[in-house]
Parts: C-alpha cells; structure tokens; sequence
C-alpha cells in the first residue's frame, strides 16, 4: 500500500512539473510595438470613426478592440506618435462611469493615455498615470463622466512605451488519492511574468450607471 501511495506522489509531482513546462512553452504571442511605423498620422481623432460605447446597469459584455500597428495614429506638432481608438460615450441623463482595461499577452502590454473630448472633439480632461493601477494580470483605470464629456480617446502613451512591468503570480495545485486511504498532496509553484508596455494590445471598456441616492444620505 505504502508503494502505490508513493508511486501516486511521484506521478501528481511529475504531472505539476509538466503542466508548468507546457504553459512556458505555449506562444509567447506578438512583439510589443515599440515604434509607430506609419508614414502619415493625424493631428486629431476623426469623430465619425469612434466606436459606440453601451451603457448598462449590470455586468456586461465590454467593448473589445485590438490596437495594432495597422491602428490610426495621432502625431503631435513636436513629431510624437501615438497608435489609438477613439469611443464614442453613451448619451445619459444619470451619471455614469467607464472602466478601460488594457489586456496582458504573454509578452507585451499596451501603455494606455485617456482623454475625455467634447461634442467637438477637444480635450476636457487627461486620467493621470497615477489612476492605473493593476487588477489582477489587468491594467484598469475608472472615471466619473462630466457632462460635457462626449468622447474618450485611447491612446498609446510614448513616455511608457518599452519600460518592463514584472508581476508575480502563484499556482496552487491540489490531488486527493482514490484509494482505500485517502489523502491529499498540494503542490505551489510561483512565478515572475514580465511584460513590456507597447504601442498596441487588447483593450476593453465597459460603462455603467452609478447609483448617487446614497450620496444624499
């Protein structure tokens, strides 16, 4: 009994060791981008290309979008490029907040810069970097809408872009026997994941309603 007990042990280890070999070995996914390519950008978002931003009171479904190195980009009057999308914001008489997530592949993260426009399509307001702040492998940032806010801008931020983020995680692992003596083997694994911050990346957005009768109480 005693040697089928240790013949388990060493096939859950073997099995912990092979699960952690296979997840290194899967696609390391897309390059970072580094640079923006583009041989002719704008100076300002084209209003009439910004995407359609759902409002909701419960969880769901995020706006989804890929900032690649075939985005648009914006060049400012100094030569500064950046690779974006532009989100057109729900009209609503309730307020309302957005949540952007910039979304992690296995080797790169996209640098998020957020700027509220107006109808017009000029800046009211910049998020600071100090409002990013890491949830889970996900880089978020939330606001409160203004009123005179019509449009969020989401930029790639050049200051950022190639600086390294390392986060570490850790795995758990659990087995049971399921022989006539039960009982358990865990087994922990932790490890560091670094990430380059890049001119593209997956982004999400979600909005929803913000319940303020609280405010008054």
């Amino acid at each position: 009994m005693i040697g089928s007990q240790q013949k388990f042990i060493r096939l859950t280890l073997l099995g912990a060791v092979a699960s952690l070999l296979a997840a290194c070995a899967q696609d390391r996914g897309p390059a970072p981008i580094l640079s923006v390519a583009q041989t002719s950008c704008l100076a300002e978002p084209p209003l009439t290309a910004a995407k359609p931003l759902m409002l909701s009171a419960e969880e769901t479904k995020p706006l989804e979008f890929l900032i690649s190195g075939t985005s648009s980009c914006l060049e400012t009057t100094e030569g500064v490029r950046s690779l974006f999308e532009l989100v057109q914001l729900p009209q609503s008489v309730a307020p309302f907040s957005v949540r952007v997530a910039a979304v992690p592949s296995s080797t790169g993260l996209f640098a998020p810069q957020l700027t509220f426009l107006d109808s017009d399509g000029l800046p009211v307001r910049q998020i600071s970097e100090e409002k990013f702040v890491f949830r889970g492998p996900k880089l978020t940032a939330s606001a409160l809408i203004n009123g005179d806010e019509r449009y969020l801008l989401i930029a790639s931020n050049p200051e950022i872009v190639g600086d390294r983020s390392q986060r570490t995680s850790s795995v758990i692992n659990q087995y049971q026997s399921g022989g006539p003596i039960y009982f358990t083997v865990r087994t922990g694994s932790e490890f560091t994941k670094s990430v380059t911050y890049s001119h593209g990346g997956n982004v999400t957005i979600t909005a929803r309603t913000v319940d303020r009768s609280l405010d008054a109480r």
